[in-house]
């Protein structure tokens, strides 16, 4: 199964596959790691104390970026099936579009890049948060977004614990230059 990198070295988040390691938490079997039910819970109790980098504004963050996506999506869709409308152009101002019954195709192009933008930055950010291990996720999956969040191919048969929590480190560190970027547009 290759739980440990090798099997004479102590147990500890350097040497255990992330996707055994979170697939043991999620289904309290420590014997998928070969350790005990107190050994597990140490290693837990460590693993949740580096990964504690959800931002408590991650959820107020989210919930404004799906916002502005609603908003910009319903404008984009009735300016391609009306056309140009009044009641938009202080909405549309307020995301720094001007709106002229004249240049309705060009908002339209602008609103696309700027949803584009906005899904990216939900989707890191997203991928971003550490959770406990649902039952409904595997490691497979936790390693899968955080793949998509890096943009890098991972070998999910390779990644140990403390890979895991650099590579989640690094994505913060990428989602946090990716706000600075969009807040100086």
């Amino acid at each position: 199964m290759g739980k440990i990198q090798n099997s004479n070295e102590q147990t500890t988040l350097k040497n255990i596959l992330f996707v055994d390691f979170f697939n043991a938490l999620r289904l309290s079997q420590p014997e998928l790691i070969n350790v005990t039910e107190d050994e597990l819970e140490d290693l837990a109790n460590e693993y949740f104390k580096r990964t504690e980098t959800k931002s408590p504004n991650t959820d107020k963050q989210l919930r404004g970026i799906g916002v502005d996506i609603a908003i910009l999506e319903s404008c984009y869709n009735i300016l391609i099936v009306s056309g140009y409308d009044k009641n938009f152009v202080s909405m549309l101002e307020s995301y720094k579009i001007e709106l002229f019954p004249d240049n309705v195709l060009e908002v339209c192009r602008i609103i696309v890049n700027q949803l584009e933008v906005l899904n990216f930055k939900y989707t890191t950010l997203k991928a971003q948060e550490v959770q406990p291990p649902s039952s409904n996720m595997t490691g497979e999956d936790a390693l899968a977004q955080l793949s998509v969040g890096l943009e890098m191919k991972l070998d999910f048969n390779q990644v140990t614990v403390l890979e895991y929590i650099s590579f989640a480190k690094a994505l913060k560190e990428k989602n946090q230059a990716l706000k600075k970027a969009t807040k100086r547009k």
